[in-house]
């Protein structure tokens, strides 16, 4: 059943702070290898159930929603969640350490504008955005300061 799309700001900042925890976990390595094989492998496995997390919020924002941002792979990051969830131990960690490095960046970029075009049009509710800015489990999504800013690190 998909949610109204006012419910679509917690989604979409499910999705940036899932992202910057992987963005955190995964800043100071530049090969794969090293990245999946650090601290016993704890990166890597935060990192795939968190990526995995990226693509149940995306499955649960509002078909409206996804229809007027064709540009962000909704159907490939839902489709990566079932791959790690249904073959987690098939999960090839050079292809997902690819999509940390490369596709998250670009993601979260999307999901930032969207958000920021959706609440300044008004269909995103400022008073949610309000509520989450004051909670303590969006530690890495970047909030401005005043209602006027954007949200991100843009």
């Amino acid at each position: 059943m998909q949610q109204q799309p006012k419910s679509d700001l917690v989604y979409l900042l499910g999705i940036l702070e899932s992202i910057g925890k992987i963005e955190h976990y995964s800043k100071d390595f530049d090969d794969s290898y090293g990245f999946y094989t650090a601290d016993d492998q704890l990166r890597f496995n935060a990192s795939l159930m968190l990526i995995a997390t990226i693509g149940g919020y995306a499955r649960k924002v509002s078909i409206d929603m996804q229809t007027r941002y064709p540009e962000v792979p909704w159907k490939e990051m839902y489709g990566t969640r079932n791959r790690i969830a249904h073959d987690y131990m098939g999960v090839d960690f050079e292809i997902a350490f690819r999509i940390i490095k490369t596709h998250l960046p670009e993601l979260r970029m999307h999901i930032e504008r969207m958000a920021n075009i959706e609440i300044k049009s008004g269909v995103l509710l400022q008073e949610e955005l309000e509520i989450a800015r004051h909670s303590s489990w969006y530690k890495y999504v970047t909030f401005p300061h005043s209602s006027n800013k954007r949200i991100g690190r843009l």
